[in-house]
């Protein structure tokens, strides 16, 4: 799957797949409809980290720090990249009958492999609408969580305030289809 030309004069179209969450990006040379945003980089650790990275709305330590794409000391839409495509590599299916008697056994089995999802329910359930609502889980994957070891925690520091660049796509909700 590959876009060749759009019909517009634009030279891509960004859409969204929930309210006004610009999260998909159709333009000549890619799938249409891939997923795009920004790539977190891990999780800032120290002042210092924070202090030698390019200019990041709301960074601080325990926030994501995203990656400066396009090399320019400003984390921004320049910033955004493809991060998957919705379409499967590899469609498979396989139907048979097996029949004895008056006994029959029909199968019917299908597939795909090789694409990813984009997981919006992660915006909700593990960020920032149900500040009280979160599982144990998520909690526990959270920098600052006592016992968890902050460099390999998954998830920011847990805040009502978490920045708003925190919200935006990004790679945290593409996952494996």
């Amino acid at each position: 799957n590959e876009v060749t030309k759009l019909s517009t004069d634009a030279q891509e179209i960004v859409s969204g797949t929930f309210r006004s969450f610009e999260a998909t990006l159709t333009r000549p040379g890619d799938a249409i409809s891939s997923y795009y945003g920004l790539v977190i980089d891990g999780i800032f650790q120290t002042q210092a980290e924070v202090d030698a990275h390019a200019d990041q709305g709301g960074k601080a330590v325990g926030r994501w720090r995203f990656q400066d794409i396009n090399g320019d000391g400003v984390i921004n839409d320049g910033d955004r990249t493809i991060l998957g495509t919705p379409h499967p590599d590899l469609i498979y299916g396989l139907t048979t009958n097996f029949g004895y008697k008056n006994w029959d056994l029909s199968l019917f089995l299908q597939g795909i492999q090789g694409n990813e999802v984009f997981n919006t329910n992660k915006l909700f359930a593990d960020l920032f609408q149900f500040q009280g609502n979160r599982t144990k889980k998520v909690i526990r994957q959270s920098w600052g969580y006592p016992g968890v070891d902050n460099s390999t925690a998954e998830l920011p520091q847990i805040n009502q305030n978490a920045p708003v660049i925190e919200k935006d796509a990004n790679s945290y909700y593409v996952e494996d289809g």
